[in-house]
């Protein structure tokens, strides 16, 4: 539910709340660019350390809160920051709605902070916590890359951007392809595309 002008109350729109989340995962993505920090990270540093290999470039994210974004005229509910870190992880605040990557294993892991609140202790002490609960591949026990913005979200005392390279993603390319198969086979809107394409190229993909 949103305020809206008259100071009633509507229903917010699929739409809007789905442009809410990805415009909060931008703007954390790059605060760091636009604000100072303790450890500030830019883009390439995040694709330096998340990717180990070209082809392993799927990153799942996460916030945390995460109800302040779907719902920004709720009241703020009072959080530790130990809490943001530990629901960051678990299923719900997944932005694939069938990604559990706690299930599954972790190639590398990025946390950005944002808040003036939030000490560097606050990050290390969660981090330690995550390195013994995550499931971390064998030849990257400490692959964590973590970024701090002083400058917290409006609102929010300070919030959480988690980016994660875990091997879960791997079944959710199977469901796509599956359900990429089951038209492809009857050739369902593959017109549209022949135009600018050659029909064996679909095949070479798959």
């Amino acid at each position: 539910m949103l305020p809206d002008k008259k100071g009633g109350v509507k229903q917010a729109r699929h739409y809007e709340r789905e442009n809410s989340i990805v415009a909060h995962v931008i703007n954390n993505l790059t605060c760091s660019m636009r604000f100072e920090g303790d450890l500030n990270v830019d883009l390439n540093e995040i694709t330096m350390n998340m990717v180990p290999f070209p082809r392993m470039h799927f990153l799942l994210s996460s916030l945390s809160p995460l109800y302040s974004v779907l719902s920004p005229g709720h009241a703020y509910q009072p959080r530790s920051i130990d809490d943001s870190f530990r629901e960051a992880m678990e299923k719900p605040n997944q932005l694939i709605q069938q990604a559990n990557p706690m299930e599954a294993l972790y190639l590398a892991c990025g946390l950005i902070v944002r808040g003036d609140k939030v000490q560097v202790s606050d990050i290390t002490r969660n981090v330690e916590k995550l390195q013994k609960r995550l499931r971390m591949a064998s030849w990257n026990m400490e692959g964590f890359k973590v970024g701090h913005c002083n400058r917290p979200p409006l609102q929010q005392p300070y919030s959480l951007l988690a980016l994660s390279n875990n091997t879960c993603t791997r079944s959710i390319m199977q469901r796509l392809r599956s359900r990429f198969m089951k038209i492809y086979k009857q050739k369902v809107f593959v017109h549209h595309y022949l135009e600018f394409m050659e029909q064996s190229h679909f095949d070479h993909c798959l």
